[in-house]
């Protein structure tokens, strides 16, 4: 749980980096002036984040299968609390990073 989660931390920046800035832009209506944010690169951000973390969780599951003694519901537990631990810090880290 603690290698996931230390993991997740260090790649917030990674996906800072990847996702890049938000723009924000202002579109001029016919009687006023309205904020605009591109959804195309929040959509683009937020996919990104999904590969990271899956990818993440895929080669945690992959290391861990061949060790036969430590498979049962605590391996299973400790996948899932510490790939959800991960995946909130890699986005807290990445939101703090600036990107996102």
């Amino acid at each position: 749980m603690l290698a996931l989660a230390v993991l997740g931390a260090a790649l917030g920046p990674v996906w800072a980096f990847w996702s890049g800035k938000q723009q924000r832009a202002f579109v001029l209506g016919p009687h006023a002036l309205y904020p605009y944010d591109e959804v195309e690169t929040m959509a683009a951000a937020d996919g990104r984040y999904l590969l990271i973390v899956a990818a993440v969780g895929l080669l945690a599951a992959l290391v861990l299968w061949p060790m036969r003694e430590l498979r049962g519901p605590v391996m299973l537990f400790s996948l899932c609390a510490g790939g959800l631990g991960g995946a909130a810090l890699t986005w807290w880290v990445g939101h703090l990073a600036g990107g996102g």
